[in-house]
């Protein structure tokens, strides 16, 4: 379950077959098989973004989905967290390939 929009909630379970919606149809990995969603967070505008385990993150503006893969400055596709800080900056964990943050155009890696 997830809150959107500062009031609906989203709750999406196995049952309600949603890989046959128009939503769920175009999160689709590498290999064009349905992306695991491991982790959704909200930014500042109310827009979601979803990390999976194999297509990267996917940003819906409520009207549009983008996918930001490795092509787009991600060390990898598999994102395990996404985490918004008190100056709304999206961090962004992976699997092995280190923290991301997203400044609105481009994906950056934190260099500790």
């Amino acid at each position: 379950m997830f809150r959107y929009d500062s009031g609906a909630l989203v709750n999406v379970t196995k049952q309600q077959n949603l890989e046959n919606s128009n939503f769920i149809k175009n999160f689709e990995s590498k290999e064009g098989t349905l992306a695991r969603v491991w982790t959704i967070a909200e930014d500042k505008k109310g827009d979601l973004w979803i990390g999976t385990i194999d297509a990267g993150v996917w940003m819906f503006d409520g009207k549009r989905l983008t996918n930001y893969t490795t092509k787009d400055g991600l060390g990898t596709d598999l994102i395990w967290a996404i985490y918004r800080d008190k100056n709304d900056i999206l961090w962004f964990g992976t699997d092995g390939a280190g923290v991301y943050q997203f400044d609105g155009r481009k994906f950056s890696k934190f260099k500790l």
